[in-house]
């Protein structure tokens, strides 16, 4: 490019398409280089959540939500980690599955949340 610091247009134009040319199996070879490192640099698989410790004289509400709570983490971390290796575009399209799946789920540790907060409000 230094060199080209006073051509036209059309010249470094040229002379860039040139350089392609050249370069072209250099670059496909990093190319594959860097999949194969993304490949080989993929996140590790994830634990699942530790039992929920419930205390003694915790609440119904309480308990309703920290069980809940815990059986959807543990679900999403086994559906991230059947993911690893899926592509950003695949995961994202599962994450949303996931959740219309899980809707219900979703809703009822909402729920359980709300009540919660309301029993503790009235206390």
């Amino acid at each position: 490019m230094s060199q080209l610091a006073n051509a036209s247009p059309e010249e470094r134009q040229q002379a860039m398409q040139k350089w392609h040319q050249e370069n072209a199996e250099a670059h496909a070879a990093q190319q594959q280089l860097a999949i194969q490192m993304g490949a080989d640099s993929r996140p590790p698989l994830r634990r699942p959540p530790p039992e929920p410790r419930i205390p003694e004289n915790a609440t119904p509400e309480l308990r309703e939500l920290l069980t809940t709570r815990h059986a959807v983490m543990k679900d999403r971390v086994e559906m991230m980690n059947q993911l690893a290796s899926a592509s950003p575009e695949e995961r994202q399209k599962a994450m949303q599955q996931w959740h219309e799946e899980n809707a219900t789920r979703l809703a009822a540790m909402q729920s359980a949340a709300d009540k919660l907060s309301q029993s503790q409000q009235t206390k």
